[in-house]
């Protein structure tokens, strides 16, 4: 049996209520867990898992690529959305 191993990218969200969400874009697969080493061991099991499901000669790995992005919010942008989405002036449909 050859075993081949694959790097996986594991993108942790803290969620407000506890706990974390845990997304692998190269699979494209979620999961949770109460903190990171659970929400990472169950990323583990369901990544095995999917593979197992798939087939190892069928998985596809997504192609992830990581930018950082840098966006300067502008204290009237919150204003302007609510305008721009019927919360402001004129939004009643007089």
């Amino acid at each position: 049996m050859v075993i081949r191993a694959i790097e996986l990218t594991a993108e942790l969200i803290e969620e407000e209520e506890g706990g974390y969400t845990v997304y692998c874009p190269e699979l494209d697969i979620y999961t949770q867990g109460e903190d990171v080493e659970d929400a990472l061991a169950n990323l583990r099991e369901a990544a095995e898992l999917h593979i197992e499901e798939v087939g190892r000669e069928n998985l596809k790995l997504r192609k992830v690529e990581r930018r950082e992005l840098t966006l300067e919010v502008r204290a009237y942008a919150a204003a302007h959305h609510r305008r721009s989405v019927g919360g402001g002036i004129g939004a009643r449909g007089v």
